[in-house]
């Protein structure tokens, strides 16, 4: 289980269209690695999702995602 601010990485690469973006999708392909940090945790009932920000190195959101435990490992 993960908590707020955890610098976490994806599990599986991510691609443009890809079904858990929020508000949208990302402009470019997420790969295997990527790092985000969490910033909400939404605990319902038996199902616990987080809310990952992917930034650039120039510091623009990448994308913002929400994700399992499943497509999470530490970072």
């Amino acid at each position: 289980m993960f908590r707020e601010n955890d610098v976490v990485k994806l599990r599986h690469s991510i691609e443009p269209g890809d079904e858990n973006a929020w508000p949208g999708t990302p402009l470019q392909s997420l790969p295997q690695g990527s790092r985000g940090t969490v910033v909400m945790i939404y605990n319902e009932a038996e199902t616990v999702a987080y809310e990952v920000e992917f930034v650039a190195p120039h510091g623009a959101t990448n994308a913002l995602l929400t994700l399992t435990e499943e497509d999470l490992e530490a970072g």
